[in-house]
Parts: structure tokens; sequence; C-alpha cells
């Protein structure tokens, strides 16, 4: 990884936070189903498969996660995925879609997340805040703990989630 390429978002906290996902109550792909929920922070078309039956990694999950649950959401996070590896733009993005509205509808449950997360975050420089509304519920960014700045996404503006700010959408 290059200097420019380094990440702000250590591993350490990276863990903390998935290893608090995984050890609360109800799936970290909230309401959605799982393929559906990863589709939106990985490009698991053109991601290889790891096993020679299908031809990319959405094929690996769905036999290993849905039809076998031969790998635990541990394995397939910290293995398959390499959550501590990704770039920062993408790991913000797994944290925004884990509490959206379309995932987490209990604004309860997502309030207590968005604190977890800020909590470690804020460690590495950032937090979660407010960015806007979906149909009266509130949807975060994770920016800056200094400022709004956020992490510029790199992914494809296909795999974003609209976010409604006033009467304006933004992908």
């Amino acid at each position: 990884m290059s200097e420019d390429q380094e990440r702000k978002i250590s591993e350490v906290t990276r863990r903390d936070i998935v290893d608090g996902l995984l050890l609360s109550s109800g799936p970290f792909y909230g309401r959605l189903d799982l393929i559906s929920f990863l589709k939106r922070i990985w490009p698991l078309k053109s991601m290889s498969s790891t096993d020679y039956r299908f031809k990319d990694a959405e094929g690996d999950i769905w036999q290993h996660m849905v039809r076998n649950s031969d790998w635990s959401d541990s394995e397939l996070l910290y293995n398959r995925l390499s959550i501590t590896d990704i770039p920062d733009e993408q790991f913000a993005q797994f944290l925004e879609t884990c509490v959206h509205p379309l995932v987490a509808p209990d604004s309860e449950k997502t309030a207590e997340l968005v604190t977890q997360f800020s909590d470690a975050l804020q460690r590495d420089g950032f937090v979660m805040r407010p960015a806007g509304q979906i149909s009266g519920h509130t949807v975060y960014k994770v920016v800056s703990a200094t400022g709004t700045t956020g992490l510029q996404s790199t992914t494809k503006s296909c795999c974003l989630l609209p976010v409604r700010i006033g009467n304006m959408l933004n992908r």
C-alpha cells in the first residue's frame, strides 16, 4: 500500500467495530438479504471466485453463506471480504449501510450503532453524523471529527444508497 493510500481508520478500530457488530443481536445486514446488502459495498460480480464451481464472489458467498451456511459472518467479513484491508472509503460505506434506514429501520437500534461506531472511529479522527433524511429516518455519514468533511467514495454510483437532503436527491 503506498503512502497516499495509507488507511486512516486503523485495523484496531475496524476490528473493534466489526467484532461489536458480530456480537450484537441480529444480522449486520439488517432487514436486507445478505447478498443485496453486500452488493451495495463490494462489486461481488467482478470479484474472483475462490470456488471453482462459481465465476465470481457472489456465487461463492451465496453457496457458503446462504445455501450451505458453512461460513460464519466473521469468516465472510474478515477472510473473504478482507474488511480490515479495504480502503477507508469502502469501510465507511459499510458502516453507513449498516445504519441506513433501508437496512436498519429501528431508530433506537440505529442510534446505538451510530454511537458505537462513532466512539470507535473517534480514536482515528472520524465520527458518524446525520447527513440527511429518507422518509423521516436519519441517514448517517462518516465524517472528520473536526468538521464535516467525509471520506471521498471511490465506488461506482450504482452501488451507493440515495440520500435525500432537502429537495435534492444525491447519489
